[in-house]
């Protein structure tokens, strides 16, 4: 079970990944910290927030969110009270990016994913999928 995961995931991840070059020009991790950003609260998380729930790592985050910064998708602001924290926030043109390419993207993860399972299939997955997130919190 778990190889048959990893590799739908990656089979599905690369083609999500090459679409969204493809058709909206945008890389798939942009998208993924876009998308992370505009579900916060406030439209904004801390850096090591965003590290934690994005799916490339630590260390380049940071050069990703300086590309980011200069294509105007998001800012990033020092803390008033703590100048040690540093968080990053998604601009109005991110935004608006956003917009316009989440409803392809959705239709391609029910193409390629969702499409192929029934609905009980999904709520299970859901769940079990909630779990091990919960469960991978108490990990550090």
């Amino acid at each position: 079970m778990w190889v048959t995961m990893l590799r739908a995931n990656s089979k599905i991840n690369r083609r999500l990944a090459a679409d969204m070059l493809a058709e909206n020009g945008m890389p798939i991790v942009w998208f993924d910290v876009l998308v992370q950003l505009f579900h916060a609260p406030n439209q904004m998380l801390r850096m090591n927030e965003l590290a934690d729930q994005v799916i490339m790592s630590g260390s380049g985050l940071t050069r990703l969110i300086d590309r980011m910064i200069k294509e105007g998708l998001v800012n990033r602001t020092t803390c008033a009270s703590d100048r040690r924290v540093v968080h990053v926030m998604i601009t109005e043109l991110g935004r608006l990016r956003i917009s316009e390419v989440l409803p392809a993207h959705q239709k391609r993860v029910y193409e390629y994913f969702i499409q192929h399972l029934k609905p009980e299939e999904i709520e299970t997955i859901q769940h079990a999928c909630q779990r091990v997130l919960d469960n991978c919190a108490k990990c550090r």
